[in-house]
This record gives C-alpha cells, sequence and structure tokens, in this order.
C-alpha cells in the first residue's frame, strides 16, 4: 500500500486554476502524521518560501463522506466541468456529478 489514497484539489471558480490547496487522504493516521512533522511549515517549492505548507486534519474525512458532502453543492451553478473539484482515487479520476 501508498501513503495516500485520494486527492481532491478544489477549483478557482473565477479563474482557471485551482485554489491553492488540497484535500489528501492517507491510509492511515500514522501516515498523516509522518507528511505532517515533515511538510508542516515547510514550502512546496523553493520559489514558495512566503507561503509555507500548513497541514491540518480536515472536518470530514474519508473519500466517501467527502464525495457526499461535494454532491450537496449546487452542481448547476458550476459553469463547467472544469468547475467541478478534481478528485483522484489509486490514480484515476472519481466522476462527482449528480448522484
Amino acid at each position: 500500500g501508498g501513503t495516500f489514497d485520494t486527492i481532491c484539489v478544489p477549483p478557482n471558480r473565477t479563474k482557471d486554476s485551482n485554489l491553492g490547496f488540497a484535500f489528501v487522504n492517507f491510509v492511515s493516521e500514522e501516515r498523516a502524521a509522518e507528511f505532517q512533522a515533515l511538510w508542516q511549515g515547510r514550502p512546496l517549492r523553493p520559489c514558495d518560501a512566503e507561503r509555507p505548507l500548513k497541514v491540518a486534519p480536515a472536518q470530514t474525512q474519508g473519500l466517501e463522506a467527502n464525495v457526499r458532502l461535494i454532491r450537496q453543492k449546487p452542481m448547476g451553478r458550476m459553469k463547467s466541468r472544469r468547475n467541478v473539484p478534481l478528485v483522484v482515487q489509486e490514480g484515476r479520476p472519481v466522476m462527482l456529478g449528480e448522484p
């Protein structure tokens, strides 16, 4: 097994980019703690020194709970498929259209 199984990157709906953060679902609390110990307060890239990473547990835990939460949001307000959060599980995109 790996360290994590799911990544969700929320889009910036007013720009053609993401919001600058992601949700990562780690396979265990131990893996999450290891990642936090390694990355908390460090920049992702040297050129991002003024924006160090902040690693914290999310309010909603687990893929299924997060997909339910995303699906509850009004998808009709999203102008295109690009505005739906990108969710990748085990290397494959997870479709988040209406249930």
